[in-house]
C-alpha cells in the first residue's frame, strides 16, 4: 500500500531541465488497497537511460538501507517489468525509450513489489526509483512510502 509519494530531496544527478522524460502520478484508495494510475511523457527518444532503485526499512524511528540496485540498463528485468506495467515503449537493442506519450492504470504497488523482489521484509518501506542519463542528470526521482504486506 502506498502512504505517500514525494519528490526526491537528493537524487544521485541534478535534475534535468525540460527532462525529455517526465512521470505525472495519482493515488487512490479502493476497499482493499492503494493504486497508482498516471502518464509517462517521453518527449523526444531517449538513449542511454539508466535505472536505480534504493529501498529503505523504517526501524528504530529512521531510514536504514535495505534493498539497492543500481544502474539497470536496458537489458535488466526490473526496467522491463516497470516498462510493461506502464506501457512505456522501449528499444532494447539500442537502449532507447521512444517518444509518446503512456497511461497506466490501477498498479497495485504491494503486488508490483512482490514482483521485483523474491525476499523481502514486511512493514514500513520507502523506495526511491531513479531515471538518469550520467551525462544528462536526473530525469525522475520519487520516494515512494508504502506499507508493505504479504501478497
Amino acid at each position: 500500500m502506498i502512504v505517500a509519494v514525494n519528490d526526491c530531496k537528493s537524487p544521485s544527478y541534478p535534475y534535468v531541465k525540460d527532462s525529455p522524460i517526465t512521470i505525472d502520478t495519482v493515488i487512490y484508495n479502493t476497499s482493499t488497497t492503494m493504486l497508482l494510475s498516471g502518464n509517462v511523457t517521453v518527449a523526444k527518444n531517449a538513449k542511454n537511460v539508466k535505472y536505480r532503485m534504493k529501498g529503505f526499512i523504517w526501524e528504530n524511528g529512521k531510514w536504514r538501507p535495505n534493498y539497492i540496485m543500481n544502474d539497470i540498463g536496458c537489458h535488466g528485468m526490473l526496467l522491463h517489468l516497470m516498462c510493461v506495467a506502464t506501457g512505456v515503449k522501449y528499444d532494447r537493442k539500442n537502449c532507447m525509450f521512444l517518444k509518446g506519450t503512456y497511461t497506466f492504470k490501477d498498479l497495485d504497488a504491494n503486488s508490483m513489489q512482490h514482483l521485483w523482489a523474491s525476499k523481502m521484509e514486511y512493514g514500513r518501506i520507502l523506495w526511491k526509483p531513479e531515471v538518469f542519463n550520467r551525462q544528462v542528470g536526473t530525469f525522475f526521482c520519487k520516494e515512494f512510502e508504502t506499507l508493505t504486506e504479504p501478497a
